[in-house]
């Protein structure tokens, strides 16, 4: 959530990383628990991962090359899902690729997918 609520335009990543939608986790209690404890502590992650998935829907709508409604996003939250950068962009988690180009000798960094911060 938080990678994908960064200020738009200036959401990047390496080309080597790998971005995780990660699954709402938790710590069941140490010892004994009743079977309606259980329940709430399911029910409560899956509300709290159907919130994340309209969040991310709501700041990753625009500038998605493939845009993802709340319901696939909380399909996709359900298990640990990893994207490649470029994935990534394409969902609109991120707005564009750092890479290194080289130009007279020197390294200078480039940007894939953000024309203005070149």
């Amino acid at each position: 959530v938080l990678l994908a609520a960064g200020e738009p335009g200036h959401r990047l990543s390496y080309p080597s990383a790998r971005i995780m939608l990660h699954q709402p986790s938790w710590e069941l209690s140490e010892g004994p628990m009743r079977e309606a404890d259980i329940r709430a502590e399911v029910d409560e992650a899956g509300r709290q991962r159907r919130a994340w998935a309209r969040l991310i829907a709501k700041y990753t709508k625009h500038g998605a090359r493939k845009a993802r409604t709340p319901e696939e996003l909380d399909t996709l939250m359900q298990t640990d899902t990893f994207f490649s950068a470029e994935e990534a962009m394409d969902m609109g988690l991120i707005d564009g690729v750092v890479g290194r180009v080289k130009g007279g000798g020197h390294a200078t960094p480039a940007v894939s997918g953000v024309a203005h911060l070149r």
